[in-house]
């Protein structure tokens, strides 16, 4: 985090408490760019729970003035990052990613892929995840 971080916005690891707002954040991004929803707290949830991911250290939120506007994970040598639509273009994306850039750079991962869902999706097709850990 930047110690010139602007005033009512903050980035923190979720808890299992945030999976709602997660996914409803998700959801958001997905009908701005697919035009239909995919994301569920089940298959958020069984992402959190994938051998050698902390939820604690591997996963951020951006808030700005206390709403949800941005996630990331780092799941293997993948890092997702999500802005909600009302709040794309203010750096919070970049802002998420060099914080998972950090934290793959503890663990020793130098090489890793990086998609945010607009990105990922623009083609219509669904982010792809891992559904477990790669060799």
């Amino acid at each position: 985090m930047s110690a010139l971080r602007p005033a009512g916005r903050s980035l923190r690891h979720p808890t299992d408490a945030d999976a709602l707002a997660v996914v409803e954040l998700l959801r958001a991004r997905e009908r701005a760019d697919l035009g239909r929803e995919q994301a569920t707290v089940e298959d958020l949830r069984e992402e959190w729970a994938v051998a050698g991911f902390v939820l604690a250290t591997d996963a951020w939120l951006a808030e700005e003035d206390g709403a949800l506007a941005g996630y990331a994970s780092l799941l293997g040598d993948d890092l997702l990052v999500a802005v909600h639509p009302g709040a794309a273009g203010r750096g919070i994306g970049s802002r998420l990613r060099e914080a998972g850039e950090r934290r793959a750079g503890e663990r020793g991962r130098g090489e890793r892929r990086m998609a945010s869902i607009r990105r990922a999706t623009a083609s219509g097709e669904p982010p792809r995840r891992p559904s477990g850990p790669r060799p």
